[in-house]
């Protein structure tokens, strides 16, 4: 599947949508070089480019380690290179590296979970990210053994570097967060314009609304294979899309493969839809919900699309509007006239 990523919206026509390298250092956990079936590494070991730090129930006379594996000892294999993380081998850790941003650039953070097959109902793999200071959310696993990738796309709010962190949030008992392929990666503007709509306004709490997503190829040029990415703020709860695939259906991620059929001819505009339950503790709250378009492959010498976004925020009144009274303004338009046209009758029944 492809990595969809981008940043806020701006066309550029006259620019090649560039997609960067990946960022991070040591994205895949291929040094130190393990040579046994798993090995541990302390904070600070040469090579490892992560920062280990305590996590939840780490003892605090034993310095912080991070698990390395080749092969989990039931057969699952890395899902990137010769070796992947567990960030649960003595007790939790967290681990993190500093990341170099631009202001107001848009990053897409991608990494395979799996699950040990050992976990159980009552040892869950639940991974928080954070980038900064901001809790991006958390990712847990539906199958044992199998690894599922996950991602976001933040904002850099400044011009420095921004801490990546990933903590173990399950239970602190050696059987932890399994992690490989890391990626953050810089994306330049895209040629899509992308609306993002939602509809009815206002909406209420515990009310079922819809968002609509409008894409236009503006250029001469056919774009292939496109795709649509879609995280789902924590106000709202998933209903149903049109159009998602089988990964798309499992919300808060909404993901479409191949929007166009294939092609997104010049000048040709499709739209999608998500409908969506506000939850019930929303009232006073205003939240964004974001998408990203892109992912599409040029024509020969034409450019790539690059990747476009497009934002659709919505404020929550404190008290429930009620709808309106009267279905539509005809019929209090209706009642009016029939009021009025009654006291010209009465008073032309009084005149005679």
């Amino acid at each position: 599947m492809k990595k969809i990523v981008g940043i806020l919206f701006v066309l550029l026509l006259a620019c090649v949508g560039v997609v960067s390298a990946n960022i991070v250092l040591n994205p895949s956990f291929e040094f130190p070089v393990n040579t046994i079936s798993w090995q541990v590494y302390p904070d600070g070991t040469a090579g490892l480019d992560w920062h280990v730090e305590r996590g939840l129930g780490y003892p605090t006379g034993l310095a912080p380690m991070l698990e390395y594996q080749r092969v989990f000892e039931l057969g699952l294999t890395p899902d990137q290179g010769n070796q992947y993380a567990e960030l649960d081998s003595y007790a939790n850790v967290n681990i993190s590296q500093m990341i170099s941003t631009t202001a107001g650039k848009m990053y897409f953070i991608s990494f395979a979970q799996a699950c040990r097959s050992d976990g159980g109902a009552e040892n869950p793999s639940l991974l928080g990210v954070y980038w900064g200071d901001t809790y991006l959310g958390s990712t847990s696993c539906t199958q044992t053994m199998t690894w599922v990738t996950h991602s976001y796309s933040p904002t850099a709010a400044s011009t420095g570097q921004i801490k990546l962190m990933f903590v173990d949030e399950g239970p602190s008992n050696m059987r932890g967060v399994l992690l490989d392929d890391v990626v953050v990666e810089e994306h330049q503007a895209g040629y899509f314009i992308v609306q993002k709509t939602h509809d009815p306004t206002p909406v209420n709490p515990g009310d079922i609304f819809t968002y609509t997503i409008t894409v236009t190829n503006p250029t001469v040029y056919n774009f292939w294979d496109p795709y649509v990415f879609d995280l789902l703020p924590d106000e709202v709860e998933f209903v149903s899309c049109s159009g998602c695939d089988e990964q798309g259906a499992n919300a808060p991620h909404i993901d479409w493969e191949g929007i166009a059929q294939g092609q997104i001819s010049p000048g040709a505009t499709f739209t999608r839809t998500i409908t969506v339950r506000l939850k019930q503790d929303t009232a006073g709250k205003t939240f964004c919900n974001n998408v990203v378009v892109g992912g599409g492959d040029g024509e020969m010498g034409g450019p790539d699309s690059g990747s476009t976004e497009a934002i659709d925020c919505i404020t929550i009144p404190e008290e429930p509007i009620p709808a309106p009274e009267f279905p539509s303004a005809l019929l209090p338009t209706t009642m009016i006239i029939g009021f009025l046209g009654a006291v010209l009758l009465i008073r032309r029944t009084r005149e005679h």
